[in-house]
């Protein structure tokens, strides 16, 4: 639930920041996703050095617990990226899944990466691009065909449920579409 992975993600960031746990860290530490990552874990740690009461003080309600869904998405994201580089996922998945994880704070990325709109468009853009060849493959790789039942999956299967639909008709009376298209 939304609430749960909130809560988890305040006591997991606040602990991280006040260096109770330690995460192991990204293996690829020059990912724009890794360095989005540590920066915000060290702004908000220099932040949290700077409050007079530390974890105690007002502003780190205030300024340092709204970050930490973010922050531990952030973490997340340069982390599973890493590993799936060391595992040899193919590169155009791997820009593509960086570019979902950029379109979560795009700002950070136009600030610190220089990544503007216009640059991730065409980023996102040529991502996507580079996926659609080997989707089928990706897709099967997965494993996942038995529990797929849209109809869209293949020609075959739209085909056979077309027929099935039924089509809706307007009822009869004053107001048909031509009268609604005059209003």
């Amino acid at each position: 639930a939304e609430g749960d992975v909130l809560v988890l993600c305040i006591r997991l960031f606040s602990e991280l920041l006040q260096e109770r746990y330690r995460l192991p860290k990204p293996s690829h530490t020059n990912t724009l996703l890794s360095q989005h990552s540590s920066h915000i874990f060290s702004t908000s740690r220099e932040l949290l050095d700077s409050f007079p009461n530390g974890h105690r003080d007002e502003d780190f309600n205030n300024l340092i617990l709204p970050q930490s869904e973010p922050a531990v998405a952030a973490l997340g994201h340069a982390i599973a990226y890493s590993h799936a580089l060391d595992e040899g996922v193919p590169q155009s998945l791997l820009d593509l899944f960086e570019c979902a994880a950029i379109k979560m704070d795009p700002a950070w990325y136009a600030e610190h990466a220089g990544i503007t709109g216009e640059v991730f468009r065409d980023m996102e853009d040529k991502a996507a691009r580079a996926v659609l060849p080997g989707l089928k493959t990706y897709i099967d790789g997965l494993g996942v065909r038995p529990w797929i039942t849209a109809p869209i999956i293949s020609d075959d299967a739209w085909d056979k449920w077309m027929p099935l639909l039924v089509a809706h008709r307007p009822a009869k009376g004053p107001y048909n579409g031509t009268t609604l298209a005059r209003l």
